[in-house]
């Protein structure tokens, strides 16, 4: 085995840093275009940049004109360069046009990419059917098996159906790029794209909650060769993992998988939130013990990771709902902290994502709540369920719905959560809405305040993080 043949093998295995030391001292036109490769994977764009100086003059032939051009374009876009990069897609299909195949359906599934990144939807479809009616050609000597690149046009499609809010087509979609990938010869196969299927899965898997999407993620679990570079997709699965064993009932499963997700984050950021997670859950089942140890562990993360705390807005709201049984006034100074918004810019969010509107709203309401602002709460609580039903995230639907009987007890309000908690009938959604439905209101709010009490006066409120 050469050493260029090495470093391919590495870096489709998703070692781009022992692949370049396998290139070291090698400076020919394979390895420059595999060094390239290897360093925009790692975000080094000025290494690459120098890199591909050094090619432009020595990639003569014309497989090896598209892969520079496609290169040149994605270190571009890296850049925050669009005219330029626009030039060098064009180049690249002015010469994949001659080519065809593999060649040619690159070219379009970057496009496509490069369209889903500036939320063109438009140009990503014509880009997408236009690699799509690419034939295969047999005995290419494109660096990408025409299955690889049929497998990263499908993730595309995947992308504009869940720009729609068309899960159940996204999921098809992403199992139909795993499989169109995983076809591809062993040798040949590229791990990264493998990982990131998986991910986007285990991200729908979370919200939608597809029935056999939780038994592909323990398939992918098993048939993916994780390394560091794929950390972030493992991630995700982990998490996703976890999710699926709670809303089973199986919580011992589910704390094992949060904890276990924790320890492998990549990031701060996503440490704080599988502890959150783990958090989310012991409060929803009335572990206190659990509860007592990740407040803890949360003060801790939070002192180390202060500044990912303030890079990831969702964090705060996040640490808002967790803090609001035990701590009404630092659960506010958390929503305060969310965006530097005014203490009532939250009440109702206005714009942006639907998505981090309903999160915005649950907070909001765990914060009102303890502030015994309840018909405030209420409010937020019914606008969170309307958004989560209308993105199909049907859990935190049935989560958002639940909480808000346990607010009202208002007979709509009961029967839209036990409809909701239906879906999940051994989660805890199910478990806690029947109790509600077994107690009058009065029986509700002095539940409510005393569990309050209760993990107020355990002393929880003293482990809590200022966001100040």
């Amino acid at each position: 085995e050469s050493a260029v043949d090495q470093a391919r093998r590495l870096y489709l295995a998703a070692r781009s840093i022992e692949a370049m030391h396998a290139l070291r001292g090698n400076s020919s036109e394979q390895a420059l275009r595999l060094r390239a490769h290897c360093l925009l994977r790692l975000g080094d764009t000025s290494g690459a940049g120098a890199t591909l100086v050094r090619l432009r003059d020595v990639a003569t032939g014309g497989y090896e004109r598209v892969e520079y051009h496609l290169l040149a374009a994605s270190h571009l876009a890296r850049c925050a360069r669009p005219e330029e990069c626009e030039r060098e897609y064009a180049a690249a299909a002015a010469v994949a046009v001659e080519l065809g195949g593999a060649a040619a359906a690159d070219v379009a599934a970057h496009r496509a990419a490069h369209a889903l990144s500036r939320h063109d939807a438009a140009a990503a479809r014509r880009h997408i059917a236009a690699g799509s009616s690419i034939a295969e050609r047999p005995e290419e000597r494109y660096f990408k098996r025409h299955g690889t690149v049929r497998a990263e046009m499908l993730a595309c499609r995947a992308a504009l159906a869940a720009a729609e809010h068309d899960h159940h087509a996204q999921l098809e979609t992403l199992m139909a790029a795993w499989t169109a990938a995983i076809a591809v010869p062993a040798c040949d196969q590229d791990t990264m794209l493998l990982a990131r299927i998986a991910g986007e899965v285990a991200s729908l898997t979370i919200d939608v909650c597809v029935p056999y999407a939780g038994e592909f993620l323990w398939i992918a679990a098993n048939d993916v060769s994780w390394t560091p570079e794929t950390q972030y997709e493992y991630w995700r699965l982990q998490s996703a993992l976890g999710w699926d064993a709670a809303l089973r009932g199986d919580e011992v499963g589910a704390f094992a998988r949060f904890r276990h997700a924790a320890e492998t984050a990549p990031s701060g950021s996503l440490k704080i939130g599988s502890t959150l997670d783990r958090l989310f859950l012991a409060l929803q089942l009335g572990q206190r013990i659990i509860f007592g140890e990740e407040l803890l562990r949360i003060r801790e993360l939070v002192a180390q990771y202060r500044s990912a705390v303030g890079d990831e807005p969702s964090l705060c709201l996040e640490l808002a709902a967790a803090y609001a049984p035990v701590d009404a006034r630092l659960a506010r100074e958390w929503l305060d902290a969310h965006g530097g918004r005014p203490r009532e810019a939250l009440a109702m969010p206005a714009g942006g994502s639907e998505r981090g509107d309903a999160k915005a709203c649950d907070a909001a309401a765990a914060v009102l709540a303890a502030e015994g602002r309840l018909g405030s709460a209420a409010d937020r609580r019914r606008r969170a369920v309307a958004l989560w039903e209308s993105l199909g995230c049907r859990w935190r639907a049935a989560n958002s719905a639940m909480e808000l009987s346990a607010l009202t007890h208002v007979a709509d309000d009961v029967r839209r959560a036990t409809f909701a908690a239906s879906r999940f009938p051994r989660s805890w959604i199910a478990r806690r809405v029947r109790g509600i439905r077994r107690s009058k209101p009065k029986q509700l709010r002095a539940v409510a305040v005393s569990e309050s009490r209760a993990f107020t006066s355990w002393g929880a409120a003293r482990f809590a993080p200022s966001p100040r």
